[in-house]
Parts: C-alpha cells; sequence; structure tokens
C-alpha cells in the first residue's frame, strides 16, 4: 500500500485565522479553513500548526528565522 501524502499547514496570523464575524476581528485558529479541507483531509495526513497569530506587518526578522526553523523541521 502506497503511503498517503503528508501536508503541513503552518498558520503565521492574519487574515485566514480570523473570525470575520467579529468585531474587531478576532482569532479563531483556522477553525473555518481547516472545516474547508474536508478534500484534503481524504486524501493525505495533514499536520497543522499555530506558529504565531499575528499580523504580517508585525513579522521580525527574528520570527522570520524561527519559523525558517520551524518549517525546516517538518521536511
Amino acid at each position: 500500500m502506497t503511503p498517503r501524502p503528508r501536508v503541513a499547514l503552518v498558520h503565521t496570523g492574519g487574515t485566514l485565522g480570523m473570525d470575520p464575524e467579529g468585531r474587531p476581528l478576532t482569532p479563531e485558529v483556522l477553525r473555518d479553513l481547516l472545516a474547508a479541507l474536508t478534500d484534503l483531509k481524504k486524501m493525505a495526513d495533514l499536520d497543522v500548526q499555530v506558529f504565531t497569530n499575528i499580523d504580517s506587518s508585525d513579522a521580525t526578522p527574528r520570527l522570520w528565522q524561527e519559523l525558517a526553523r520551524r518549517v525546516d523541521s517538518l521536511v
């Protein structure tokens, strides 16, 4: 039997992780996005991680380095 592919989703914050009904926007940590991935869940093993939950304008070089290390650890 062929092993299923592994897909890693590393959340870094921003629009995709926000509740569109909340005012102001509030983090909902991928709830709706993950619910929409039902087809992908049937085809692959998902590894979903929340790395951070910030706006991209708040990212720093240090955070980019930490993200690069996290992604490298998944390979």
